[in-house]
């Protein structure tokens, strides 16, 4: 678990990437149903597409409507969590937390 949480410290570093801790006691959400990933294209001609992933499967939503649920979904999930600088703090903390203890 260490060199897991050294590696997401890391990419806390890396200008295209963004690191957020979502706190257990937050409690539950929306983005707990089911691992999703909003696949968003450069170009203006190609929608985006969400897909829903399940213990057997995965499935592809292209609606409108459906799309924007995922987003707002997303964007809850963001607003919930730590910031990118707390999530860095957060991770740090827990590495040190780690050392000490081993």
């Amino acid at each position: 678990m260490l060199e897991q949480l050294q590696h997401l410290l890391h990419m806390t570093q890396m200008p295209h990437i963004d690191v957020q801790v979502l706190p257990l006691n937050q409690g539950t959400h929306a983005g707990f149903t089911a691992p999703f990933i909003i696949l968003d294209f450069p170009s203006a001609l190609d929608m985006p597409i969400v897909c829903v992933e399940t213990l057997a499967d995965a499935f592809y939503l292209q609606e409108p409507e459906d799309v924007g649920l995922y987003n707002a979904t997303f964007e809850d999930l963001q607003d919930s969590a730590f910031s990118s600088a707390e999530s860095a703090e957060y991770i740090a903390e827990r590495i040190t937390s780690l050392e000490e203890s081993a």
